[in-house]
C-alpha cells in the first residue's frame, strides 16, 4: 500500500503516512491549482491479514473532513482550508508526463489529482475524522466508532466505503495510539 505524496521522501507504506515534516527536498509549484494526480496504491492480499469486508456502517459522510467532501476541487479545497504552508509537485506514477501535487498545512496535507481531492493526511490531533476520531486517540477509540476494520497490516487500519473499494480510511496505529489518518482514494 503506497500513498503517494511527495515529500522529502515518498511517503511509502500506508502504515508510514506521516514521514517528517522537512522541507527539504519539496518543490513547490508556482501554480498549485494546476490538474495534477495524487496516487494512492491500493492494498494487496499478501499486505493485509485480516479477511476483507466493510467497517460497519462507513458511508459517503465519513469521506468529508475539515469541511471538504470527496471530489471536491482544488479551488474548493484552497478556499475552505486557505493558502498552504507549501506545495509539492511531483510524477504521477502510473501516467508519465502527469504531475501530481500536494498541499501542506499545519495539521494536514491535500493531495490532489486531475485537479481533485486525491485524499486527505490528518498529522495532528486539531482536525478530527467525521466520526470523531483524532490523530493521539487510542487504538480502542477507532473500534468504538469505527467498529473492525476491513483489512489490517502491522500498523495499519483499513476500511473500505463499502459502495467503492477503492476509497478508504486508513489509521496507522502504533504502540496502541493513531499516529495518522489517511482518508481517501486508491488506485487499483
Amino acid at each position: 500500500m503506497v500513498f503517494m505524496l511527495p515529500r522529502a521522501c515518498a511517503l511509502l507504506a500506508l502504515g508510514l503516512l506521516a514521514c517528517s515534516r522537512s522541507d527539504a527536498g519539496r518543490r513547490t509549484s508556482s501554480n498549485p491549482v494546476d490538474t495534477a494526480p495524487t496516487a494512492h496504491v491500493a492494498p494487496t492480499a499478501d499486505q493485509d491479514s485480516v479477511s476483507p469486508g466493510t467497517a460497519r456502517g462507513l458511508d459517503s459522510l465519513d469521506f468529508v473532513v475539515a469541511g471538504i467532501g470527496p471530489n471536491a476541487d482544488s479551488a474548493t479545497a484552497l478556499a475552505r482550508l486557505g493558502k498552504p504552508d507549501s506545495v509539492a509537485a511531483d510524477d504521477y506514477p502510473n501516467e508519465p508526463g502527469i504531475k501530481m501535487y500536494a498541499f501542506y498545512y499545519r495539521d494536514l496535507s491535500v493531495g490532489i489529482r486531475y485537479g481533485v481531492l486525491g485524499g486527505i493526511i490528518l498529522e495532528t490531533g486539531a482536525i478530527p475524522t467525521a466520526r470523531g476520531v483524532r490523530v493521539g486517540d487510542p487504538a480502542s477509540r477507532v473500534l468504538q466508532l469505527y467498529g473492525p476494520p476491513s483489512g489490517r497490516s502491522t500498523e495499519s487500519w483499513n476500511y473500505l466505503d463499502p459502495n467503492d473499494h477503492l476509497h478508504a480510511i486508513a489509521f496507522r496505529i502504533t504502540e496502541d495510539t493513531v499516529r495518522s489518518i489517511f482518508i481517501g482514494s486508491w488506485i487499483d
